[in-house]
């Protein structure tokens, strides 16, 4: 993984997170517990990501490559599971378009 392939990653962190902020306003809009709910897990997942990050880069350094493309894959797979619920978060609060479409095109 190159430098700047992992800072792109950071990035996407960041864009997550601003993602979720704006969500988080619409839910609350919205008066929707069980959005705010989910949107905790997803803060938690994101936490997550980040510690991933932090022994992604360690594994890097060293050259362990196994533990490289095992971090990659949590990563991933913590990302997918944020991107495919937020979809459903999206669908199912769809009468506040316009912040929420941003959201999911921050996700995809």
């Amino acid at each position: 993984m190159k430098p700047d392939t992992f800072r792109t990653l950071l990035r996407s962190f960041e864009k997550l997170e601003r993602a979720l902020d704006t969500a988080e306003d619409a839910a609350i809009a919205k008066d929707s517990e069980d959005v705010r709910r989910r949107l905790r897990s997803y803060r938690e997942s994101l936490q997550k990501q980040k510690t991933l990050a932090e022994s992604l880069e360690a594994y890097l350094s060293c050259g362990n490559m196994s533990e490289v493309s095992r971090h990659i894959s949590l990563i991933r797979q913590h990302s997918s599971m944020i991107r495919d619920d937020a979809r459903d978060i999206v669908s199912l609060t769809s009468s506040n378009p316009p912040k929420l479409e941003r959201v999911s095109s921050e996700l995809h």
